[in-house]
């Protein structure tokens, strides 16, 4: 950003939070520095988490591109999708242009599993989840709508963890371009997990990508293992690893 001429702000994180581990609580001081410069000096506001060009972007371009890339397989329809979750505009552009052509497909919200926000909201009971393997919770029905403002992060977890690009700790109030009608279910992923399959993508496919990508591919690959064996599952790569190389996702392998 610096070398395109910006002026760089970096926000401390919250005490709480150990280096890397990006929370709700980093989020909201970052929220709030931004909301203060731009009152300061009258700038327009990015802001990937309520701008309605977000989801059209993936509406029109990145949800076609999915079911084009499928029905030029000749095999396996499309069955399901899978996506980690940041602002929300990726999995509901996607969800919402890919149940226009085919009602049918499936589609999953990933979150981290020490910080399962979405799905903690939209169970009408109290949820167990794992911290140690990848796991898919199916809830639909009116509970999703009365249930949104009682998870926090403290009972969906901590709150912290090291999937970077999402899991913000965020309601669904908080996410207005996130369609509930769209989400037929929700994949919890550990960090181990994720960071192991973006490792494994790197080394056995020749994709060099981030933190969120090999939790949306850890999500898909247990959806292929399990409800939709010999069925096809669709999930996005979403950043080039260059970013991350001197994080723990890179910086320790060999």
């Amino acid at each position: 950003m610096r070398a395109l001429g910006a002026k760089v702000e970096l926000v401390e994180q919250t005490s709480a939070d150990a280096h890397g581990q990006v929370s709700g609580a980093d989020l909201d001081a970052v929220e709030a520095r931004t909301q203060a410069l731009a009152r300061q000096l009258g700038a327009f506001r990015a802001d990937q988490f309520t701008l309605r060009a977000s989801f059209n972007a993936h509406y029109n371009h990145t949800g076609p591109e999915l079911w084009q890339q499928v029905q030029s397989l000749q095999a396996e329809p499309l069955a399901a999708f899978c996506d980690f979750v940041g602002s929300g505009g990726t999995f509901a552009g996607c969800a919402a242009y890919l149940k226009e052509q085919d009602p049918s497909i499936q589609c999953f919200v990933v979150e981290p599993a020490s910080a399962a926000v979405l799905v903690r909201a939209a169970a009408s009971l109290p949820l167990q989840v794992c911290t140690q393997h990848v796991q898919l919770h199916r809830i639909r029905g009116p509970a999703a709508d009365t249930k949104t403002a009682t998870a926090t992060a403290t009972d969906a977890g901590d709150g912290r963890h090291r999937i970077q690009g999402g899991g913000y700790s965020k309601s669904f109030q908080q996410l207005p371009l996130l369609h509930k009608t769209y989400v037929d279910g929700y994949v919890t992923v550990p960090d181990t997990v994720a960071m192991h399959t973006a490792q494994r993508l790197a080394r056995e496919e020749g994709v060099f990508a981030g933190f969120s990508a090999g939790a949306n591919l850890a999500a898909a690959l247990h959806l292929l293992q399990h409800h939709f064996a010999g069925k096809c599952v669709a999930a996005v790569a979403c950043d080039t690893g260059l970013k991350y190389l001197s994080t723990e996702l890179y910086s320790s392998t060999s």
